[in-house]
């Protein structure tokens, strides 16, 4: 069974009826159908909810229809009303990119409502040298945002991956994506703060794949290093989505993980 909503402007999807919940929050640019190879292999064994995070997907933000106005910053808030909204009590929460920044954010907001955080090709939120990159990253590929959307999305969906399956999934996802969508990464400058007090209380996985930069690397290691009892894991033949690259042996460590924290969490 599946359902599609839409609650505090963000529209998700609901299929599975396991009694654990898995929370999917996808990369930039792209929607839920990032988290296909995950749905696909998981929905028999858990509830799975994949929102479309603001500008992306079914989650509008411009418009007089649109009322709120969601945000990035906001988001976070917007899935805590999901969790009451579908009698959620607490899930294993899992964001790739730009979607873990916001994974982080909810589960240092949310702390009760977490159970686990999964990141994937991410850093810490509270991370400054990594912050400071991700700017420098921004300014220098937003003007080909604006002015070549065509090269930007080939730009994206070469980044996104490091096999022609991965890619694909990508450019599938960007095919929809136009340039006032950008609007939607509104407030992500609130969630990535070097000065953030809150803290992450939940059990971390790290994923990295092989093949992504080396400041991922470098920011995932520092990341593990200030963590009490952080993991990461390291995918050979990924790059920056290793759920898109290797699904199996994603879904296959994912569970792992999952199932280790409820046992350690009885």
């Amino acid at each position: 069974m599946h359902t599609e909503r839409t609650l505090d402007g963000l529209a998700y999807h609901i299929e599975g009826t396991g009694a654990q919940t898995i929370v999917l929050l996808h990369p930039a640019f792209a929607d839920r159908r990032a988290f296909g190879g995950q749905i696909l292999a998981l929905r028999d064994r858990y509830r799975l909810v994949a929102p479309d995070l603001p500008g992306h997907g079914n989650t509008k933000v411009l418009g007089k229809s649109v009322d709120p106005q969601p945000t990035m910053a906001t988001a976070a808030e917007a899935i805590s009303d999901i969790f009451f909204a579908e009698n959620i009590g607490s899930a294993h929460v899992v964001g790739v990119s730009m979607g873990a920044l916001v994974a982080e954010d909810f589960a240092r907001r949310f702390p009760k409502l977490v159970r686990s955080l999964t990141v994937v090709g991410a850093y810490a939120v509270d991370d400054a040298v990594a912050i400071k990159a991700q700017r420098r990253e921004m300014v220098r590929i937003l003007p080909m945002a604006l002015f070549r959307l065509g090269r930007f999305k080939r730009y994206v969906a070469e980044a996104a991956a490091a096999t022609d399956q991965g890619r694909q999934t990508m450019a599938r996802m960007l095919a929809g994506f136009k340039r006032s969508d950008l609007f939607g990464m509104k407030g992500l400058d609130a969630v990535m703060d070097p000065d953030r007090s809150d803290a992450l209380r939940c059990p971390l996985l790290i994923v990295v794949g092989r093949e992504d930069r080396t400041i991922l690397h470098d920011a995932a290691h520092r990341w593990v290093a200030k963590v009490p009892g952080a993991e990461i894991q390291i995918f050979e033949g990924a790059g920056h989505c290793v759920n898109l690259d290797v699904p199996e042996a994603f879904n296959a460590a994912l569970e792992a993980f999952v199932a280790r924290v409820d046992g350690e969490q009885r």
